[in-house]
């Protein structure tokens, strides 16, 4: 099987469980609507904070919409940043319609990033225990970013950091050249990311 290394390849496997109406929860930028839209009839980004690429805002651990309002919700590098995951998966629960899936990133082996804080790490045993305490049932799960995007996810939040400046060319070639050694040594044990595909009940 291809090794996914980054969030974006991990979105593009998972876009078969995309459809309907998508909330995008704790957007940011939502540098992955171009992706979504390719199966969503409607797309939602939500945030803590504003941004022109947000449409609505609000705490992710206290939804404004109404229950059974969306068919999917993503979610991306988000549950390392709040003060209970176990409660945001309830609200996801709560605004998906029954058969609808959760698409949830997280990191496992990636610096301190506060924004503004970092709280979690999740391996994806981990992933799956906090989705089935909500009774999700568990679609598909997996872990992506080898060992040497790990070392690269350390450079780049040691000297780069991306909430603060853009990493440019020099962050490009260190993650290329970490893309190519995590095809030749290939470990299960260390790796930068897990993620779920989380079906409600």
């Amino acid at each position: 099987m291809k090794r996914l290394n980054i969030t974006r390849e991990v979105i593009n496997k998972l876009l078969p469980y995309v459809e309907g109406r998508v909330l995008d929860l704790g957007a940011g930028s939502a540098k992955y609507k171009d992706i979504l839209l390719k199966k969503a009839t409607d797309y939602v980004a939500c945030d803590v904070q504003y941004n022109k690429n947000i449409n609505v805002i609000c705490d992710v651990a206290n939804l404004v919409f109404p229950a059974e309002s969306f068919d999917t919700v993503i979610s991306t590098q988000v549950l390392e940043h709040v003060k209970n995951p176990f409660v945001v998966v309830s609200e996801i629960k709560k605004v998906l319609k029954p058969g609808g899936c959760a698409i949830i990133t997280v990191p496992f082996m990636i610096p301190y990033h506060p924004d503004p804080h970092d709280n979690f790490r999740f391996s994806k045993e981990g992933l799956e225990t906090l989705v089935k305490s909500q009774n999700f049932e568990v679609v598909e799960s997996g872990i992506y970013g080898g060992i040497f995007m790990v070392f690269s996810a350390m450079i780049q939040f040691s000297w780069f950091n991306p909430y603060k400046h853009k990493s440019g060319r020099v962050m490009a070639f260190i993650e290329k050249i970490a893309k190519s050694l995590d095809k030749i040594f290939v470990t299960k044990t260390i790796y930068a990311n897990s993620f779920i595909v989380a079906k409600k009940k």
